[in-house]
């Protein structure tokens, strides 16, 4: 399955595309908030999002909201997965529409069982 990674610090992208290579997953990887919305534009755009807040562009927030907005991409699978981890940042993607929120440094252990949940989810509205 595909999984978008919207992160602009190449390491941590680097190092995400890698560990989710090795969980069976298609990463594809962007840079900033509009490419991101570009790739999820495609017609086989990928129905899991980890998405940085912090993005040039458009930062994580105006591209959650422009996920949200778009009919065609009601259906996208959105996990917030930044260092930003105050109680208000997280309550406003989760009102925003995010379906979950990793707080970095993560435990590769707890994104891998939310990929998981985050594909079971998927796969229960196709089918």
């Amino acid at each position: 399955m595909k999984v978008l990674i919207a992160e602009d610090d190449n390491t941590t992208s680097e190092m995400l595309t890698a560990t989710l290579r090795k969980w069976g997953y298609e990463p594809v990887p962007v840079d900033d908030g509009d490419k991101a919305l570009n790739v999820l534009h495609m017609a086989s755009r990928p129905p899991i999002v980890l998405l940085d807040w912090n993005m040039p562009v458009k930062n994580g927030l105006e591209v959650l909201q422009a996920i949200r907005f778009d009919k065609d991409l009601k259906n996208t699978y959105v996990i917030m997965l930044t260092s930003i981890g105050n109680t208000d940042s997280v309550a406003e993607a989760i009102k925003a529409g995010a379906n979950d929120y990793v707080i970095k440094p993560y435990e590769s252990p707890d994104l891998h069982l939310r990929l998981m949940k985050a594909q079971r989810f998927i796969e229960k509205l196709v089918n």
